[in-house]
């Protein structure tokens, strides 16, 4: 369960360094792996409720992987105004 805390907790703070740099327009490292992270860690991302991340979660387990940002954002149904952050911090 710590584990768990612990890893909320550290993506959440890169997720808001990570909006902060972009608002600078400075670089952003990618740091989720969106096709093997849990659903808790999907939740996290700007614009995906926690129902669309377990939705998210289930599909990588069931149907593979997503290959690239346009497929999980039309999964998603991901809100225009959340690319640009997302499009950023995702790996897949």
């Amino acid at each position: 369960m710590y584990r768990k805390k612990q890893l909320i907790k550290d993506c959440s703070f890169k997720i808001k360094s990570a909006q902060n740099n972009l608002m600078r327009n400075k670089p952003v490292e990618p740091f989720i792996k969106i096709n093997s992270a849990p659903w808790y860690i999907v939740d996290l991302i700007p614009g995906i409720s926690p129902a669309v991340a377990k939705k998210v979660a289930n599909y990588t387990r069931k149907n593979g992987r997503f290959n690239n940002f346009v497929e999980f954002a039309n999964f998603t149904g991901l809100d225009l105004q959340f690319y640009s952050l997302t499009k950023n911090i995702l790996i897949y």
